[in-house]
């Protein structure tokens, strides 16, 4: 894009109409100096006009013309700065640290990975080849970069490579409280929860909200549904706690608890109670401590199943169990599907030996043969022949006169 917007404003001398991109940074913006008519059409039958988002057709639209998102993906060949439309991202670097309970990988990508010729494979590269057991990938959509963890186990977290970067945070990559999963809180330990809702709000004018942290994957998750009801409102706050106010009205107490048996408002640490006061109330709950994306597989659950024997934490052993539960079922649908391939082998290969031995004994008669037979067999055969050719054409030289 940015090489199009500099070939339009390399001849705004003559057309008088610049070139930049739009405020979203998704298309481009044409601006005719004194404003009136731009005029953008397709010549020799191409459609380079409309791919770009700008054909007006001979009619011309009113300056400024805002070009349609066009929908850039990212590919190996993108280069770093030519993110954000062009405007590219912080080249500090980032840090990338995966760690267990005995070892720690740990690598920072300095501004030497992010320069100016810098393409995202660059980057891809430079991750993979780390030490980290760190996985990075353009995503599906080709959006943005994916990180992943490969040590079962291990735990991945990526932070600025220094304390006034951006890197990180340009990539969509920086590990926060907000992204982080509810599955990564405590120690790995998590969230406990049970069928159906997991903890209780009871605002001071006595109304009750129920939460169930089924439907929340990630802490903001948790946030953004205390905060759906019209009178609470939650946040993240600088100690890195969730915070909730009741600016309800009422003589009631305000008070966040555990609920159906789970204990997932002490593990949020939320759990509480605020007597009644003027104005609004606020829990301000604990700090929590994340420790960043772990892979999900069955290992890295037997990995935790063995930390939380050891540490003798029984919310450790039933939230490995969980997961052990899932990665069981994953082993059974995999097995299920291997199952099937198999089957379906097995067909093709039955199918396969059929249609072989029908080709040999096919060969076999043809290579086989007593010629002497053979030849008993054709005479037999053209004799049958010609007796039929003589039946046939006694019956077509019968008429009616035969009948007579």
């Amino acid at each position: 894009m940015g090489d199009v917007v500099d070939l339009i404003n390399a001849r705004t001398s003559v057309t008088g109409v610049s070139a930049s991109l739009n405020g979203a940074q998704d298309g481009i913006l044409l601006t005719r100096a004194g404003g009136g008519l731009i005029v953008v059409d397709e010549v020799n039958g191409g459609r380079t006009a409309s791919q770009l988002g700008v054909y007006t057709g001979s009619g011309g639209s009113v300056s400024p013309l805002t070009g349609s998102d066009i929908n850039p993906v990212v590919t190996k060949d993108t280069l770093l700065s030519d993110l954000y439309g062009g405007a590219g991202i912080g080249t500090s670097g980032i840090s990338i640290a995966n760690a267990t309970a005995d070892s720690t990988f740990s690598a920072t990508l300095g501004p030497s990975v992010f320069g100016l010729t810098s393409t995202v494979e660059t980057l891809l590269n430079a991750v993979n080849g780390s030490g980290t057991y760190a996985y990075a990938a353009i995503n599906d959509e080709g959006t943005g970069i994916d990180i992943f963890s490969r040590l079962s186990g291990g735990r991945l977290t990526i932070s600025e490579a220094s304390a006034t970067g951006t890197t990180a945070t340009d990539l969509g990559l920086l590990s926060t409280l907000a992204r982080a999963k509810l599955s990564e809180l405590n120690g790995g330990v998590g969230v406990d929860s049970v069928d159906g809702f997991d903890l209780k709000i009871r605002r001071k004018d006595g109304g009750e909200i129920f939460i169930d942290v089924d439907n929340a994957t990630t802490v903001q998750d948790v946030v953004n549904a205390i905060d759906s009801d019209p009178f609470l409102t939650a946040i993240i706050n600088v100690a890195g706690g969730i915070e909730v106010t009741d600016t309800s009205s009422g003589a009631g107490n305000f008070r966040v608890e555990n609920y159906n048996g789970s204990y997932a408002a002490a593990n949020l640490g939320i759990e509480g109670v605020v007597t009644n006061a003027p104005g609004s109330l606020t829990i301000s709950g604990a700090a929590l401590t994340y420790v960043g994306v772990q892979p999900e597989g069955l290992f890295t659950a037997l990995v935790a199943l063995r930390n939380a024997l050891m540490s003798n934490d029984p919310q450790g052993i039933g939230s490995a169990q969980k997961v052990l539960d899932s990665a069981q079922e994953k082993v059974l649908g995999a097995r299920s599907k291997v199952g099937a391939l198999v089957a379906g082998l097995e067909m093709t290969a039955n199918r396969l030996e059929y249609e072989n031995t029908e080709l040999q004994k096919m060969m076999s008669d043809v290579k086989d043969i007593d010629f002497a037979e053979a030849a008993t067999r054709l005479q037999l055969q053209q004799t049958i022949l010609e007796a039929g050719m003589a039946v046939a054409a006694r019956i077509l030289q019968t008429s009616l006169l035969n009948y007579l």
